[in-house]
């Protein structure tokens, strides 16, 4: 899943690298968001919106999660939350 994502968003992240007077990670995630789900984004509200692209932020970097990207900081929950079902589905808590 979460390789689909990444593949699927990795045009949208190009873009931001490649075009220095680009908007912020939010707004790419964003259009990801509208294009990808279409109308989906326009049945939150403006906090429901907010949260959904911070959680779909940590599916499609969940491969980037050590490193010191300023947009990964302070994540709305822990990417362990995303990860450990996909590395760790063998542990018994």
């Amino acid at each position: 899943m979460t390789l689909y994502f990444k593949q699927a968003f990795k045009p949208y992240f190009d873009e931001r690298k490649t075009n220095t007077s680009s908007a912020e990670i939010r707004e790419n995630l964003l259009v990801f968001c509208s294009e990808t789900f279409p109308g989906l984004l326009e049945r939150f509200s403006g906090t429901e919106q907010l949260s959904f692209v911070e959680l779909l932020k940590l599916v499609v970097f969940s491969h980037r999660h050590n490193k010191k990207d300023s947009y990964l900081q302070n994540p709305l929950v822990s990417f362990d939350i995303v990860r450990d079902p996909m590395y760790k589905y063998s542990n018994v808590s």
